[in-house]
């Protein structure tokens, strides 16, 4: 993955998830990088619920994907274990970039921009040729990138989390 990213996970990914803001950590500059064991849970503790509910929705939708054929989950039993075990740390194929979308740094891995809002702020820059299948999904088939709700249970509920999946899977699977 490009050092130009902002973020946290795999520099391999399979599973790109853009949120617009970094979490507000003080100071320090944020780089890529991958997540310490533990690193996520001071995150939620620092900055708060919101990003608590981010790894939360990012674990349950991994665990979505397991159950319809891209199994992300290194066999964890539970997404409360995946969560604190695996994601976004070196290995785990998913990455949480803060800021505007990047080219897809594999051709294989699934992009998804989280918020509509964000999604139509980067489009405005640089036209993502998206299709909107319904107020809360779009997708760019050949990119491979998906807009989905926020991740926040209000927005993307678990409901809406499973259709994200099938999204993500028909995206995945060759024509």
């Amino acid at each position: 993955m490009s050092l130009a990213a902002s973020g946290l996970g795999d520099d391999e990914p399979d599973l790109i998830i853009y949120v617009a803001m970094a979490p507000p950590l003080g100071n320090s500059p944020v780089v890529f990088h991958p997540a310490a064991r533990g690193e996520l849970h001071s995150i939620g503790q620092a900055c708060g619920n919101g990003w608590r509910k981010i790894f939360n929705v990012y674990a349950k939708l991994v665990f979505a994907l397991k159950d319809i054929g891209m199994d992300l989950t290194q066999g964890a039993e539970r997404w409360q274990d995946y969560r604190e075990q695996t994601l976004l740390q070196a290995g785990s194929g998913t990455a949480l970039v803060f800021g505007a979308p990047r080219p897809c740094y594999r051709p294989q891995a699934v992009e998804i921009i989280a918020g509509r809002q964000h999604a139509r702020t980067m489009d405005a820059l640089a036209p993502l040729g998206l299709v909107w299948l319904d107020p809360a999904f779009a997708v760019n088939q050949s990119e491979r990138l998906v807009v989905s709700p926020f991740l926040d249970y209000r927005q993307l509920s678990n409901a809406k989390i499973e259709r994200l999946a099938q999204i993500m899977v028909d995206l995945a699977t060759p024509q």
